[in-house]
């Protein structure tokens, strides 16, 4: 998919579900790192940042590989990390494991923010894909 591609479907998820999330959500776009760069955990593009084409662009010509999606809604006392691997990726294992380890430091930096605001009471994560997506 092209960083536009990519875009389309990061803004298209956003406008589903924000019509039936309770509260706020964002949506990033997780990318792997390619095989020559040294961060090993990847990276996330998320729907709010206004240059997002330019970084996606930036990390795949870079090697990186978009291989999923990451949705975070809040609503205000329960915070719900969702993801899902991009249709090409389902039953890739290497790119599951890289969309867990990517949405595993998601959630540790929102478990850090969220204490030092003492506002969420509870942080669920998923480790399995719902299947939101399909």
């Amino acid at each position: 998919m092209t960083s536009l591609e990519l875009i389309a479907l990061q803004d298209l998820v956003m406008s589903e579900f924000d019509a039936i999330t309770p509260g706020e959500l964002i949506v990033a776009i997780a990318v792997r790192p390619g095989p020559s760069e040294n961060e090993r955990m990847g990276a996330v593009v998320w729907n709010y940042d206004d240059r997002r084409k330019e970084m996606l662009d930036c990390l795949i010509k870079g090697g990186g590989q978009p291989i999923g999606l990451i949705k975070v809604s809040d609503s205000g006392k329960n915070l719900v990390v969702d993801s899902i691997l991009l249709e090409e990726y389902r039953g890739d294992q290497s790119a599951s494991r890289s969309l867990k380890r990517i949405c595993q430091v998601v959630n540790q930096r929102f478990i850090e923010l969220v204490a030092k605001k003492g506002k969420i009471n509870k942080i669920s994560y998923f480790e399995c894909p719902s299947g939101w997506l399909n």
